[in-house]
């Protein structure tokens, strides 16, 4: 299962959602950072999106992200994506060290160089889940993701971050399995 909650690039839990949000058609932001209803398009430099959604974003205090109710496709250089969904719902710290993710009623298609962990390298997966669920912990230099869903993805991504921004690189590698997900960051050490 591919991380469930998505968010833009710079972001470690993108993978289904636009890192653009300038070009808003219509727009309710409430206090909390959760918005919605929302439509979004844009064009521009071979690089093409458009997505709507009842309700999304990550409330700051809290921690709590939530996506209902979305659909998006995303065709450009470094990704190409589809995906829809009833309901992702998440917690997260807000320095990303902790996080539980769940979603409902889902199913996504995605190859690209910018994978879920945050990681740039290659990545490709394609899946549905009725209900499912993902929680990843990192403890000093090592990030690990496992997950449980009902419904089938298949899907592998390797690449490199930097998590932390200490100047140390990270290697990644994730593997999706029909039912289920692992996937480790390691820091470079030596």
């Amino acid at each position: 299962m591919p991380s469930p909650i998505g968010s833009p690039a710079e972001n470690p839990y993108r993978s289904w959602e636009s890192s653009r949000d300038d070009n808003a058609l219509s727009t309710q932001e409430s206090e909390s950072g959760i918005r919605g209803p929302q439509a979004e398009a844009h064009a521009e430099d071979g690089d093409y999106y458009a997505g709507a959604f009842l309700l999304r974003g990550r409330d700051p205090k809290s921690g709590l992200e939530a996506e209902l109710f979305s659909a998006s496709i995303h065709q450009g250089e470094r990704e190409h994506a589809v995906q829809a969904g009833m309901a992702r719902m998440g917690d997260s710290t807000d320095d990303g060290h902790f996080s539980a993710r769940g979603e409902v009623f889902t199913a996504q298609a995605h190859a690209g160089v910018d994978n879920a962990d945050g990681s740039t390298g290659f990545g490709a997966s394609m899946g549905a889940t009725i209900v499912g669920g993902e929680v990843t912990a990192t403890l000093g230099p090592v990030s690990l993701t496992v997950a449980a869903a009902a419904g089938a993805t298949v899907g592998a991504s390797v690449g490199v971050r930097d998590s932390d921004h200490d100047g140390k690189t990270e290697y990644c590698a994730r593997l999706d399995f029909g039912v289920g997900s692992v996937g480790v960051c390691v820091e470079k050490r030596w």
